[in-house]
């Protein structure tokens, strides 16, 4: 009878579903190690009334408080679970700073995947190497600029299972070639997980470890092809926190 395989978790790893060990936690200067979502809770149970993300779009300001972030989170989750992103594998996002990404990114990782961005400078092949490297099992982009990259390189992504656009449809509408090809919109990508369950989200969040890798960060490749540095969630939270006792940056 077959048996589920055990990654052993160790002082360093270089598989995407690995668990390093993490010593230490036992003061101010060296905190317990917990995830990055573990701390988002925190900050939303803190500050939920505060403004989390704005964006300015059509002469106007659009606000997300830190609870409906939180929410706008947990939906761009459940549509990566829906869609089929598996544990440990990838989402590429690649655009310019915007609500949407950073919505992508935590999503991906409270779905239990792994977040990965992508230089909007970046050429079609770059594209396809990371998107490979990181087991991008869905796409996010800004535009039909970036679009394009993708559409161009598809076939080679056999992983792939979706392509995002989220740069507002009043701006940019999709056309009838894009459709053909399964690219769909931000607000549609935010109602594919509308029937997964709150349960299976938690399942998802439950397994996720501080050792864990959240993010994949790209060098540039100017030398040879980009190489994913892996970041634990320990590690994002300790480099913050850090930056916060020193900088004093609050929400």
């Amino acid at each position: 009878m077959a048996t589920a395989s055990v990654v052993p978790s160790g002082k360093w790893t270089v598989k995407p579903e690995g668990e390093i060990q993490i010593q230490g936690g036992s003061s101010e200067d060296d905190p317990a190690p917990v995830t990055i979502l573990d701390t988002l809770n925190d900050i939303v149970s803190q500050h939920g009334a505060k403004p989390a993300l704005k964006v300015k779009r059509g002469g106007e300001w659009k606000t997300w408080k830190y609870t409906q972030y939180h929410a706008d989170v947990q939906r761009v989750a459940k549509s990566c679970i829906a869609i089929g992103l598996e544990p440990h594998h990838g989402v590429s996002i690649i655009g310019f700073n915007s609500p949407e990404w950073a919505m992508t990114f935590m999503g991906t990782i409270m779905a239990g995947g792994i977040a990965a961005g992508v230089y909007t400078t970046n050429n079609k092949e770059t594209c396809q190497h990371i998107a490979t490297n990181s087991r991008s099992q869905i796409i996010v982009c800004e535009n039909k600029t970036q679009l394009n990259k993708i559409l161009q390189i598809k076939d080679n992504l056999p992983l792939l299972k979706k392509i995002v656009k989220y740069l507002p449809e009043t701006e940019e509408p999709l056309d009838t070639e894009m459709r053909e090809k399964g690219v769909i919109t931000w607000e549609e990508f935010m109602e594919e997980g509308k029937d997964v369950k709150d349960d299976v989200l938690s399942d998802r969040v439950s397994a996720i470890k501080p050792g864990h890798c959240a993010t994949l960060v790209y060098t540039s490749g100017t030398t040879g092809p980009p190489k994913g540095v892996m970041l634990s969630h320990d590690n994002i939270i300790f480099v913050s926190k850090g930056m916060n006792r020193n900088f004093n940056i609050t929400p």
